[in-house]
């Protein structure tokens, strides 16, 4: 019976400490004419002319982690656009990019260690519109 209830502490103390490896945080961003970072909506749309540097900031980081940053395109299908793999570690809790020179589109930022989806965040791109003084 000792051995049971051992095992099964083992197994709860196991799925606890797998569960909190996982990263979890939120995106902010920031644009040249801001000097502080602004929560990132879902439904955010950014001029194509217009650079905006995003921060996804963990909200705890146990050991370090190697997190694949992946930006992507929704064309037929979703087309990698950027891939970069970053650590993330007790002094440096956060993932950062830059988002410019994307042409229009939908696009979304994915978080990834090895399989596991940490977050992703769509924004979308737009360009000049044809109404603002375009030639007929």
């Amino acid at each position: 019976m000792k051995r049971v209830i051992s095992a099964f502490f083992l197994l709860i103390v196991s799925i606890s400490l797998l569960s909190c490896g996982k990263l979890t945080g939120q995106f902010a961003f920031r644009t040249d004419e801001t000097d502080a970072y602004r929560k990132m909506p879902d439904d955010m749309e950014i001029a194509e002319d217009k650079p905006v540097d995003w921060v996804f900031a963990v909200d705890s980081v146990r050991g370090v982690h190697h997190v694949y940053v992946i930006v992507q395109k929704k064309e037929l299908v979703w087309a990698e656009v950027k891939k970069e793999n970053v650590e993330v570690e007790k002094l440096s809790p956060w993932v950062h990019g830059r988002i410019e020179n994307l042409e229009p589109g939908e696009y979304k930022i994915v978080l990834a260690e090895q399989e596991t989806l940490i977050a992703e965040k769509p924004f979308v791109i737009y360009g000049p519109s044809d109404d603002e003084g375009g030639e007929d």
